[in-house]
């Protein structure tokens, strides 16, 4: 039997703490404590956890389960200092969605645990490989759409456009990735061509392509590519490959 404290973000702790104690005597053996509203700050919400863990004598029958909401964009943090404050059971929900401002994002919550094992040495069983498969499904259904800068499953989630972090992946992916793309569905990392990228990732796209340049010629076809990116918000294959051929650029 699970009980389901309604609003306890905002409960006093003492008031939860004689109610749990009843209910668990009364057999519950699962304790939910909602952040209802999506009001509380991390650490309040990780001191109400520890409290009702160091003041409930009973609590060692029952399991503690969070369940929060995103009404201030901390339902993933509140819910992780719950983990970290003694909560076993969390309620989350795929692609973050839910009443209102939505909830915990299963997706945020399960790789932070699996990144960050020196700071929450705890496991799911959760296959991470399928979470962008089933994102995707979920949105489908839902007619939901995801947002593109969404952690962990949103289309620039693992995209970059900026010169200095395009070189850096190129160089090392870990360099600014902290999770492998892959072991969340995701084929491989972006490089996006913009305005803000450099002549290291504008020859690695071409390297792709099959063309190599010196670096003179590849210095004279940077400054036509800007020219380009500054008319384009993304620089595509098709549109290095015509600025390739085209005839300012062999004459170069």
């Amino acid at each position: 039997m699970e009980f389901y404290a309604e609003d306890a973000g905002r409960a006093e702790n003492e008031f939860l703490a004689k109610m749990i104690t009843a209910v668990i005597d009364a057999g519950a053996v699962v304790i939910n404590i909602p952040d209802t509203t999506g009001y509380c700050f991390p650490d309040e919400f990780g001191e109400k956890i520890k409290f009702l863990k160091e003041n409930v004598p009973n609590i060692d029958r029952a399991i503690i389960s969070v369940h929060c909401h995103d009404d201030l964009g901390l339902a993933t943090a509140n819910t992780l200092s719950g983990i970290i404050n003694g909560a076993r059971q969390i309620e989350v929900t795929v692609n973050g969605i839910g009443e209102r401002a939505g909830n915990t994002s299963l997706e945020e919550t399960v790789m932070a645990i699996k990144t960050r094992q020196n700071y929450l040495p705890y496991y799911t069983l959760v296959k991470t490989e399928e979470i962008l498969k089933t994102s995707k499904m979920v949105s489908l259904i839902m007619g939901i759409p995801v947002q593109p800068n969404k952690a962990i499953i949103g289309a620039n989630a693992f995209a970059h456009s900026s010169g200095i972090h395009q070189d850096g992946i190129i160089k090392r992916r870990e360099n600014y990735e902290i999770i492998d793309p892959k072991s969340v569905g995701v084929t491989k990392s972006q490089i996006v061509l913009t305005a803000r990228s450099g002549r290291a990732a504008l020859r690695h796209k071409l390297e792709k392509l099959k063309i190599n340049m010196t670096k003179k010629q590849l210095n004279q076809f940077y400054e036509k590519f800007l020219e380009l990116a500054d008319i384009k918000k993304e620089i595509f294959n098709n549109d290095l490959l015509n600025l390739y051929e085209s005839k300012s650029i062999k004459s170069s």
